[in-house]
């Protein structure tokens, strides 16, 4: 083959080629030309004659209501302000309703069945949440134009497009962060529940114009919040948990309208978590009230108590002071921790008071009160087991020294004897006193020297009888007894005071260690088991 021939044929091929290159992209071309004009013939359909039509309900019978699926999908709490009573939230809203000036037919339009329009050149419903906050970033309808007066992005803070199909549906789907308005009851605080209602309705038609309804498929009474039914798209908050969450329909009467306006409530119910607050403000309180337990246990002759005491007051008016920026600030209700801590700082002052009067019976000398010896030596030393250490009644002799004692407990025989001795020289005595009554009423008939033999005889009678049982043992512990029990009993009454006073402290001190134990767990219990939390621990 020539040169000539083969250069034309390879010629002839590229430009070939080069043609059917150019055929192909212009057919592409033209074909998404085509689309594009689709959607735009459809919109233009859809949307012909629909600028002012778009200002009334979209019903062909303006008698009837047109109906508003609504549904509220909790994604998340954000906040909760209970100083401002204000709550904050996450939630997924679908409003559903059908247009039937909004329809086509898909073959039309190469088989297009959806649009998504934006709102501005839709009717869309004013449903707006109601007692939402003043603050809040979306305000209401402006009033400068209609297309504002009808975007529900200046009422609720919608910002995606409609949804339309082509059967005349609607959907319109948004992520809205919401604060509104919640009364807040901190008196449980830390162990509270909040019941948070959010009412979603129409702002200027009543049930008659727009029924709004709860969307069909939603769930029941109580539904728990969607992580709990294993859903990925809801975010636990770090101080609350959502314990479930309701929607219920009702129809109220409202200024905007004469007849009722139907309304949607969202109930929430939050249940704050407890294990920072009894961790971070419940235990270190608990411990430092317990301390004061040590107050009773230490020695009075120590000398610290008052300074104890004195410590765990100032460190408990200390840590209230710290951690009163975490509790809640209401006018209307107390919280719980805070009335734990008021009592607690009470029941610390009670306990240093205690501790000084103790104090002051300790260092006493005088004389004991025989109702207060009643009291204390004898029936609250019963109750807490605790045995006096003085002898009850030195009157009698009981209060003698201690070598006095050791001499009457020496010997168990001289003992016995000396009691012998006794009864011996008790009936002496009233043998003389028998003879010396017969001597004085016979002085008269008797002569003066028998009286005086007589009275000699007896004498010598009643001498050799008290002679008789007497030795030496018995006669030098009588003595001794004597010498003790009078002149020592009056050197040692003020020391036997002393102890008795010593004594009462010390039995004191047992009895309110006890009753501080006793009153600081019934008055935390009292005050904790207020919370129904609590209760249902001991309770169920």
């Amino acid at each position: 083959m020539s040169p000539l021939i083969f250069t034309f044929c390879v010629l002839s091929t590229c430009a070939l080629c080069s043609i059917l290159a150019f055929a192909e992209m212009d057919e592409s071309a033209q074909e998404h030309h085509g689309n594009l004009t689709q959607e735009q013939r459809l919109l233009d359909h859809l949307l012909q004659n629909y600028r002012t039509r778009r200002l009334i309900r979209p019903v062909k019978d303006l008698s009837k209501p047109i109906v508003i699926d609504f549904s509220a999908e909790l994604v998340g709490v954000a906040k909760v302000d209970e100083k401002e009573q204000i709550i904050k939230t996450h939630f997924w809203i679908r409003l559903d309703w059908n247009n039937p000036y909004m329809t086509w037919k898909p073959q039309d339009y190469g088989g297009n069945k959806v649009m998504n329009i934006p709102p501005e050149m839709l009717w869309v419903p004013d449903i707006v949440l109601y007692n939402k906050d003043s603050s809040s970033d979306f305000q209401l309808p402006s009033l400068k134009s209609a297309d504002d007066r009808l975007s529900l992005k200046a009422t609720s803070g919608f910002t995606t497009s409609v949804k339309v199909r082509h059967d005349g549906n609607q959907t319109w789907r948004a992520h809205i962060i919401y604060k509104s308005m919640c009364n807040i009851n901190v008196k449980y605080f830390p162990f509270d529940e909040q019941q948070c209602k959010m009412v979603f309705a129409s702002w200027s038609h009543d049930v008659n114009t727009i029924d709004l309804r709860k969307r069909k498929g939603l769930p029941g009474e109580k539904a728990v919040a969607k992580k709990d039914r294993g859903s990925d798209v809801f975010q636990e908050n770090e101080e609350w948990t959502v314990e479930w969450i309701t929607i219920d329909r009702h129809e109220k009467e409202n200024d905007c309208c004469d007849l009722p306006v139907a309304d949607l409530t969202v109930t929430m119910l939050l249940r704050r978590r407890t294990y920072y607050y009894v961790m971070s403000l419940i235990l270190p309180c608990t411990l430092i009230a317990c301390t004061i337990f040590l107050e009773f246990i230490l020695p009075a002759e120590s000398g610290e108590r008052v300074g104890l005491g004195i410590t765990i007051l100032l460190s408990m008016a200390v840590f209230q002071e710290l951690t009163s920026e975490k509790l809640p600030s209401s006018s209307e209700h107390f919280p719980l921790l805070a009335m734990y801590y008021s009592v607690s700082i009470m029941e610390i002052g009670t306990a240093l008071g205690a501790t000084c009067i103790i104090l002051n019976f300790h260092h006493r000398s005088t004389k004991m009160p025989s109702w207060f010896q009643k009291i204390v030596l004898e029936w609250l030393a019963k109750i807490v087991r605790y045995e006096p250490t003085y002898n009850r009644h030195p009157a009698s002799g009981d209060a003698l020294n201690d070598s006095t004692q050791k001499i009457m407990q020496s010997n168990t025989t001289s003992d016995r004897k000396r009691n012998d001795a006794f009864d011996l020289e008790r009936e002496s005595i009233e043998y003389e006193m028998d003879l010396f009554e017969e001597a004085r009423v016979g002085r008269d008939q008797v002569p003066l020297a028998q009286n005086g033999n007589i009275s000699t005889n007896h004498v010598t009678r009643k001498r050799s009888v008290k002679r008789k049982p007497q030795d030496s043992e018995t006669e030098t512990t009588e003595v001794q007894i004597s010498e003790a029990k009078f002149p020592l009993y009056d050197f040692n009454k003020e020391e036997f005071y002393k102890k008795q006073w010593q004594d009462a402290a010390r039995i004191l001190d047992r009895v309110l260690l006890l009753a501080s134990v006793v009153i600081g767990s019934v008055s935390a219990m009292s005050i904790f088991l207020q919370s129904p939390r609590i209760r249902e621990l001991f309770i169920p």
